[in-house]
């Protein structure tokens, strides 16, 4: 009830005041709504009305490391929610969010706020991975590589996990198909085939994207993974 509250009080100030203020709308207001536009709560604003909120918010206070790191994940949602949007996804908006993360870890290169889920240097490796496989996707090779190298530029793409995603291709087989499930994991897995052709043999299938309307129909026009069934039974995998 508290958060309902909450949120109903927060729309309420939305439209009574029209523009938002950082002195009316909170960053644990802004937080509250983001988190329930997560959970797919009605009621509440859209991510642009969040996006604006929290923009507000860090004009006010631009050394606010977490009002950063928040605006960074909306404008990361309001691109593509979740894979299935990856596709359509805008650079604009790539470059926004990167640009939140990268602030993010000029001021404190060991971020200590609230995490949605990645810490900002993996969400840059995220972002751009992303935009990488939209390239792909559309069959733009030169495009996708060149939004790797701009990931790794801007902070993404670490060595860490870079060198962790090595040794998980070394442990493969040869012309094995290696199902993968997470950003951390196949972002870098697929820098490191696609920049450094590092063990292209291997297959990667991400597993959180097979149910998207567009990722198996890629996997096997590509000709990395055939499914047995035809194409227009791909949209529909369980």
């Amino acid at each position: 009830m508290k958060k309902i509250a909450i949120l109903l009080f927060t729309c309420l100030s939305l439209s009574l005041y029209g523009q938002t203020d950082a002195d009316v709308i909170s960053l644990d207001s802004a937080k509250t709504l983001f988190y329930a536009f997560e959970r797919d709560e009605n009621g509440g604003p859209s991510f642009p009305q969040i996006v604006s909120i929290l923009e507000n918010i860090t004009r006010h206070e631009p050394h606010n490391t977490e009002a950063k790191y928040f605006l960074g994940y909306a404008y990361s949602r309001m691109n593509a929610y979740d894979g299935k949007g990856i596709p359509d996804m805008d650079l604009d908006l790539v470059v926004k969010s990167s640009a939140e993360f990268e602030k993010v870890i000029a001021l404190t290169p060991k971020y200590t706020g609230e995490r949605i889920i990645l810490d900002p240097h993996s969400k840059i490796a995220s972002e751009w991975g992303a935009m990488a496989l939209c390239y792909m996707a559309h069959g733009k090779r030169d495009s996708a590589l060149w939004a790797f190298n701009e990931g790794k530029t801007r902070g993404g793409f670490s060595p860490f996990f870079l060198n962790i995603n090595r040794n998980i291709l070394d442990a493969c087989s040869e012309n094995a198909i290696l199902i993968v499930s997470g950003d951390n994991i196949s972002f870098p897995l697929w820098y490191l085939q696609n920049v450094e052709n590092y063990r292209t043999d291997v297959t990667l299938v991400e597993r959180n994207l097979l149910h998207s309307n567009w990722y198996p129909t890629y996997l096997q026009s590509a000709g990395q993974l055939s499914f047995g069934a035809p194409e227009e039974a791909l949209d529909t995998l369980d």
